[in-house]
């Protein structure tokens, strides 16, 4: 499909709502996909060709973002264990668009992420979510393990980021009651009648803790419910890219929102969880328009 919509989000819209603006994508691979979405719209407006361009991992170059780490650049290639790694970038001009694959969402390897961001370039908005794999690969207390780590991580997420970073903590996206697919390996396959009620449970502890230390939360699983019959695809977890850039767009009209800018979309974002929006000056910025400049000039130097 590529055809547009003139529902959704622009690529004018998004290029002024991230203009300067570091954004970080964490998660599974539907966020994986999140992420292709909005690199794809950052250079076209016109959805990626079909679901095969959103669903591959690992590979070294996705329109014109770059593999840094885990992925194909390893020897071990691409898993489908707890402890695949996966690091993609998007960077041109005045825009830098990040990926982190995790499979939970709480440990050493997300220490090691906000690690980066203390000692290296703190992002602007960070979208987060990271429900499905903890609460399935992680044995008989997997979800009580996530209620104790999605704890950890949000007090970690207030002491790490920059007050002026926003935080969006997505709900989980549903499933089907039929999930096919690389997801669904034999040692979880008792889980398949159970995993639904797991889902709303977890979406309900993360709103909670979310909403107790005042972070932002969208209610993506509310949101996507009247898709779900025309926008998912055959194996019941992942979407197509006509269902990601109604994600995206839903996104970018809560982002905008926050930030009291305007777009030309006009999604309701509001959801069935009690979410909550944190409004912020829309001229603070961590980098000024100077600091984007020498990362251009930096990354012409290298080609």
């Amino acid at each position: 499909m590529n055809e547009t919509d003139d529902r959704f989000v622009t690529m004018e819209d998004a290029r002024l709502l991230f203009r300067n603006r570091f954004v970080v994508f964490m998660g599974d691979s539907v966020v994986r996909s999140m992420y292709k979405d909005f690199v794809t719209l950052l250079q076209q407006e016109q959805l990626t060709v079909n679901e095969v361009d959103l669903r591959p991992k690992g590979e070294m170059k996705f329109k014109g973002d770059r593999l840094i780490e885990g992925g194909d650049l390893i020897k071990e290639g691409k898993t489908n264990g707890i402890g695949y790694h996966e690091v993609r970038q998007f960077q041109v001009d005045y825009y830098m668009i990040r990926y982190y694959f995790i499979t939970c969402c709480h440990g050493a390897y997300m220490e090691s992420i906000l690690e980066d961001f203390q000692r290296g370039m703190p992002p602007d908005i960070v979208i987060m979510n990271s429900s499905l794999w903890d609460i399935t690969r992680y044995g008989a207390m997997s979800v009580k393990m996530f209620e104790v780590n999605i704890t950890r991580l949000l007090d970690r997420i207030k002491e790490v980021l920059h007050p002026a970073c926003m935080f969006i903590w997505l709900t989980t996206l549903f499933v089907s009651s039929e999930i096919r697919g690389g997801f669904m390996i034999p040692q979880i396959a008792h889980k398949k009648d159970s995993i639904r009620l797991d889902i709303v449970q977890a979406n309900w502890f993360a709103t909670m803790k979310c909403k107790e230390r005042e972070l932002d939360v969208f209610d993506m699983n509310f949101r996507m419910r009247r898709w779900q019959y025309s926008e998912m695809i055959k194996d019941g977890v992942h979407w197509t890219p006509r269902g990601h850039r109604i994600i995206t767009t839903y996104l970018c009209s809560y982002i905008a929102d926050s930030f009291q800018e305007k777009i030309s979309a006009n999604f309701a974002y509001t959801g069935q969880l009690p979410a909550v929006i944190i409004h912020r000056d829309p001229n603070v910025k961590q980098y000024p328009e100077e600091f984007w400049k020498k990362q251009i000039e930096s990354i012409r130097k290298l080609k």
